[in-house]
């Protein structure tokens, strides 16, 4: 019996030999792959082995199996390797990309926002508004909320997802206890302003009132500072 360390490592090895041919070219996207029979035999391993370091680059969106076809090319890019790439950014490269998505979020939900949306959104706030919260990290966990549901009025999956991992990647970076209340209010009027405009379906409004939110943000922490 093979012993699964060898087996394992025997995996490991295909795949990146596999990694190596796809970022090298010899394969482009759309391309159909060689066999599991050739691949085998081209690098001296079991077809179980060629099976297994396949199915990892299906797994993250590399290859994709096309029933009755064989397998197919679908990107150079190791999906997990790309999330590594934004895991590994600088925190403030984070937040600029997280400040991006929202503004242009933003101006899409005043185009597709429904009621289910506005509803979200105003429980949201009514939420913030009947809670006692004092401290910073209170404040931004419901701000990251609130910033979420504003990102799910765009009615753009791809946004709403990328806005999510981004935050769980700075969520908790942020411990101060400083208190917040000479700023909540404020804080709270520019956030209702952005769910008006977004429901009266006014873009211009709707970014004026998130610029202003993030220059109220910025100038609190740096008094906070």
């Amino acid at each position: 019996m093979p012993n699964a360390l060898t087996t394992r490592s025997l995996v490991d090895l295909v795949l990146d030999q596999l990694k190596e041919r796809i970022q090298n070219g010899e394969w482009c996207v759309g391309a159909r792959l060689p066999t599991e029979h050739v691949m085998a035999q081209e690098l001296g391993v079991s077809r179980n082995t060629v099976r297994e370091a396949l199915r990892v680059l299906v797994f993250t969106g590399v290859v994709e199996v096309r029933q009755g076809s064989g397998c197919y090319l679908r990107g150079q890019r190791n999906l997990l390797d790309a999330l590594k790439s934004i895991y590994d950014c600088d925190s403030t490269q984070t937040i600029e990309t997280l400040r991006i998505i929202k503004f242009e979020s933003v101006g899409l939900a005043t185009e597709r926002r429904t009621n289910s949306d506005l509803l979200i959104i105003n429980e949201a706030l009514n939420q913030i508004q009947l809670k006692e919260c004092s401290s910073w990290s209170d404040y931004l966990s419901w701000q990251t909320t609130f910033n979420q549901c504003l990102v799910d009025a765009s009615q753009n999956s791809a946004l709403s997802q990328l806005y999510k991992f981004l935050n769980q990647i700075v969520e908790n970076k942020d411990n101060h206890s400083s208190n917040i209340t000479q700023h909540k209010l404020g804080l709270i009027t520019l956030n209702s302003d952005i769910a008006q405009a977004i429901d009266t379906q006014n873009c211009k409004l709707a970014l004026k009132a998130c610029c202003a939110l993030e220059n109220a943000l910025k100038t609190a922490i740096k008094i906070r500072a």
